[in-house]
């Protein structure tokens, strides 16, 4: 499932924020930092492959995954604001 981010409408700080709120089990740390890389400073999947020493498969895994887990909590939260 592909999410647009666009109509999220969040900054940078708001993103972060909700990365490290939503973001939680194991490998949350390691996680939190690869989608910080990703969405808020726009490195590439082989630039963050390179930066946390894992293969580029292995991020390309990681990212949708929890991005769909940050974006589904964004959503039950707002639902209830």
């Amino acid at each position: 499932m592909r999410k647009d981010l666009v109509d999220y409408k969040m900054n940078a700080r708001e993103w972060e924020q909700a990365i490290d709120d939503y973001v939680i089990g194991k490998n949350a740390h390691r996680d939190k930092t690869i989608l910080k890389l990703n969405l808020i400073y726009g490195y590439s999947y082989t630039d963050i492959a390179g930066k946390v020493d894992m293969s580029v498969r292995q991020i390309a895994n990681i990212i949708p995954k929890r991005l769909v887990q940050v974006c589904d909590m964004i959503d039950y939260t707002r639902k209830f604001q």
